[in-house]
């Protein structure tokens, strides 16, 4: 599980990489920020589930 938590966290980077690049695109901005939030969920809940198994997880949200 920590491995899909670090892939999770590169993805993204790229997506942030992403709308950076798309700036003056407001459609694909729109879409990039929807996926984003997207993400940031499935990280906070996979790290619910490390720290709940019992893992040495602390959330790092400093990206």
């Amino acid at each position: 599980m920590q491995n899909l938590l670090e892939e999770l966290k590169e993805f993204k980077k790229i997506l942030e990489e992403s709308y950076i690049a798309a700036y003056n695109l407001p459609d694909i901005k729109g879409e990039l920020e929807m996926l984003m939030d997207t993400v940031d969920l499935e990280i906070d809940k996979l790290a619910v589930r490390i720290r709940e198994r019992g893992a040495d997880y602390e959330m790092d949200r400093d990206w």
